[in-house]
């Protein structure tokens, strides 16, 4: 009797790895990957006519960034006291 219970655990565990290996056979997603290649050669012929255009959504581009600088002004107001005034607590003792 005492020997059953352990039994049950190990098919348990026996039957997850089965699913990895299915995970592996899997090819069909290499192929797309190669066809992805071949259309960068293609990219390079129409920016000859992309300069025209090309100054216009650059302009945009440059304000997004500015927004983010001026977002972080929380972070340079820190709630500490400056080291120039005392700590909250007791008045330091007077010298000797």
């Amino acid at each position: 009797a005492p020997p059953a219970p352990p039994i049950e655990p190990d098919p348990g565990i026996m039957v997850t790895p089965p699913r990895p290996p299915t995970a592996l056979p899997e090819p069909p997603r290499e192929p797309p990957v190669t066809p992805a290649p071949p259309p960068t050669p293609a990219p390079p012929a129409p920016p000859a006519e992309l300069p025209p255009d090309a100054p216009t959504p650059k302009p945009p581009l440059v304000p997004a960034p500015c927004t983010l600088p001026e977002a972080p002004p929380w972070a340079p107001v820190p709630r500490v006291p400056p080291p120039e005034m005392p700590l909250p607590g007791p008045p330091p003792r007077p010298p000797p």
